[in-house]
């Protein structure tokens, strides 16, 4: 098969919109979990102020609670609470029996059952109880991966049409070459008139003006060959005539005879 410069273009074209593309659909994946991770980072802040502002009115101190789960992502998220004494009140049912982590206040990471865990801790305003609320790090993937992916989902059904249009407006672009082929195709053989490069595209006017100039060496080359196919007759023409001459002399000689 010949190569084929309009598939060239397509494939060029089409390569670099879905490079591009790809490239934009990974910094917004980066972007995004930075995002979301400040965000949910802030999320976690608050949910520990608003569950240590509830906790004197509502926490029981005498036995430890666990809070039901009702949704499917409490699994990974979880929250405690602690007494000054090292004792667990309240916890979530995700959360394990032992502190989420160690350090009592901010942020920190933390390994639970094999599972990365962003904790966030924080004293009540009475300093009485000790509250810590986390959640894994999956759930930040899954929605900067969500949001990679909503991305993506568009290029699936706009790269072939994206393809179609590219294949037409390659074609567009190469019309000007294909009549220039199509005018020289239809010429006749003694036609070495120059091509007109008035209204044809830049890149393709040093074709057109090679052709010009091989028209003008085909031009030179025959107008050579027919001055030398001149002279040549001129010269055979006078020694034929000579020995035509002699010829008759002769006969006529032995007709005399």
């Amino acid at each position: 098969m010949k190569p084929s410069l309009r598939r060239r273009l397509l494939f060029l074209l089409s390569g670099t919109v879905l490079a591009a593309w790809l490239a934009t659909a990974v910094f917004t994946y980066f972007d995004a979990r930075k995002e979301i991770g400040e965000m949910l980072d802030a999320h976690l802040a608050q949910s520990a102020g608003l569950i240590a502002a509830q906790l004197e009115h509502e926490l029981d101190d005498d036995r430890e609670s666990t809070v039901p789960r009702q949704y499917k992502h409490e699994r990974k998220i979880a929250f405690q609470v602690w007494d000054r004494k090292g004792r667990l009140l309240l916890r979530s049912s995700s959360a394990p029996e032992t502190r989420l982590q160690s350090r009592s206040e901010g942020y920190g990471d933390a390994e639970i059952d094999g599972k990365r865990w962003r904790i966030f801790s924080r004293w009540d305003e009475s300093r009485h109880y000790l509250v810590q609320v986390g959640e894994r790090y999956e759930l930040r993937n899954e929605l900067a991966e969500s949001v990679a992916s909503h991305l993506l989902h568009p290029l699936y059904f706009a790269l072939p049409a994206l393809a179609l249009l590219i294949w037409l407006a390659v074609g567009a672009g190469l019309a000007p070459l294909a009549g220039i082929a199509r005018e020289v195709a239809q010429r006749a053989p003694d036609n070495l008139a120059h091509l007109d490069a008035g209204n044809a595209p830049r890149e393709i006017s040093p074709l057109i003006a090679a052709l010009n100039a091989l028209f003008d060496r085909l031009r030179t080359s025959l107008e050579q060959e027919r001055r030398f196919t001149a002279d040549a007759a001129h010269e055979l023409r006078t020694p034929l005539a000579a020995v035509k001459t002699q010829a008759q002399v002769a006969l006529g000689a032995t007709g005399e005879a």
